[in-house]
């Protein structure tokens, strides 16, 4: 939707880690608690599935998620 003819997210998107993920070439640790209030999990699962698909070889190889259950943000 965009406000005053313009998209209030549009910079925000572009900026986001998730859309550099072809360039990652290096070992990637995500640690999410499930009970997270500030960021959802489904974040963390996103990132984690597009370097997954999109990353280099090495970094596809060497992403990992680890979901601790109940465990809030921080």
């Amino acid at each position: 939707m965009a406000i005053s003819g313009h998209n209030p997210w549009g910079s925000k998107r572009k900026s986001s880690p998730i859309h550099e993920v072809t360039a990652v070439d290096t070992a990637v640790l995500i640690l999410h608690g499930e009970k997270d209030e500030r960021i959802p999990v489904g974040q963390s699962v996103g990132f984690w599935r597009g370097l997954k698909r999109k990353a280099t070889e090495r970094g596809k190889k060497t992403a990992e998620l680890i979901v601790y259950p109940r465990e809030p943000h921080g």
